[in-house]
């Protein structure tokens, strides 16, 4: 098994799993937006964008589970 040697900052973290998590975390306020803001070198804009997009694909998923 391999180590990652790349430092929490250098690492790829813009993933979709990665997004939805944190923007959970937010939401439930297991962790502060300054805190998110200053560990992963982020913008607030960019934190709204995650925000927007996790709302979308909530209510398109849960839209779908209703319906059936």
């Amino acid at each position: 098994m391999t180590e990652n040697k790349m430092a929490r900052s250098q690492q790829k973290y813009k993933t979709a799993l990665f997004r939805r998590r944190i923007i959970e975390r937010l939401r439930l306020q297991m962790v502060a937006q300054q805190q998110v803001l200053t560990d992963f070198g982020i913008s607030p804009t960019l934190l709204n964008q995650w925000n927007r997009t996790y709302q979308r694909y909530q209510l398109v998923w849960c839209g779908a589970v209703r319906a059936v």
